[in-house]
């Protein structure tokens, strides 16, 4: 049987010959809001300038972008910086660079910013059957053709009914733990702070309304969307569960996480969790 759209999304993405190994620079395949406005780094900037003054203008203070593209964010936020003269040390951190997902705690104080990077990070794909049972969704990497296999695991079947109950056989389903473990490790790189994440996302009001049974698996080749097949050639994102990351916080007593929606008809969010 082919692999699973999780294990067939990774080696696409990471593998020897995969997306982010074959295109050190993905601009050319697709855009975020950060390469076409700099509006998104001034608010970056200014959340990240709020929680600097709280914890009292420590030093040093870092803001790392996790998961840079083309590094843009690093430089509107340094140019912001010596607008106001502020000693902050700005980096980028590069999916080429590593996998992002063993970024180690560096401690001290910071804000780390995930930028539409959990759309990006693999995860397992699901299909309700007849009797609402999540089987896995396997994939030619190839052809992109798919296959119904076996029942998910126990842990994805639970995560599936917390945060992406059933409603009708036949309704596709994204198990988000792979989105909120990567999260969890954003949290601990610093020790005081805020983490960021800013990326498309599915609320469980939406979700349970069964607005997104279709699934949100997408590709992204020469700045188009096409139809998400794992060969290595093409960007795949699909939504993020804001709500289950929001939990991740909860879980280690952070304080109350921030989430806000700028456009009401959009699926774009924005999560601050303080740290």
């Amino acid at each position: 049987m082919s692999p699973t759209w999780c294990a067939a999304w990774e080696h696409a993405h990471y593998g020897p010959d995969g997306f982010y190994r074959r295109n050190a620079d993905p601009v050319a395949h697709f855009r975020t809001t950060i390469m076409d406005s700099a509006a998104t780094s001034q608010r970056i900037f200014e959340i990240a300038l709020m929680h600097y003054r709280r914890l009292g203008e420590p030093a040093p203070f870092t803001v790392l972008d996790a998961g840079a593209g083309g590094e843009q964010l690093a430089r509107d936020v340094r140019q912001l910086c010596d607008h106001r003269k502020l000693p902050w040390q700005v980096e980028s951190l590069n999916v080429p660079d590593g996998d992002i997902r063993d970024i180690s705690p560096r401690g001290g104080a910071g804000v780390v910013v995930a930028h539409e990077l959990l759309d990006d990070i693999p995860l397992q794909v699901a299909e309700l059957d007849d009797t609402l049972a999540p089987r896995v969704v396997h994939v030619d990497p190839v052809t992109g053709v798919e296959t119904l296999g076996e029942i998910a695991s126990a842990a994805d079947a639970q995560w599936l009914e917390q945060w992406w109950p059933a409603t009708v056989p036949g309704a596709r389903r994204e198990v988000g733990s792979t989105r909120d473990a990567l999260w969890g490790t954003l949290l601990n790189v610093f020790d005081h702070g805020c983490a960021i994440a800013v990326d498309y996302c599915t609320t469980q009001a939406e979700r349970e309304r069964g607005v997104f049974d279709a699934g949100t698996l997408a590709g992204y080749r020469t700045g188009r969307i096409v139809r998400p097949v794992p060969d290595g050639s093409t960007n795949i994102t699909a939504h993020v569960c804001v709500e289950s990351l929001v939990a991740v916080g909860e879980q280690r007593g952070l304080p109350t996480a921030d989430v806000t929606r700028p456009e009401r008809h959009s699926d774009f969010h924005w999560l601050v969790q303080p740290i």
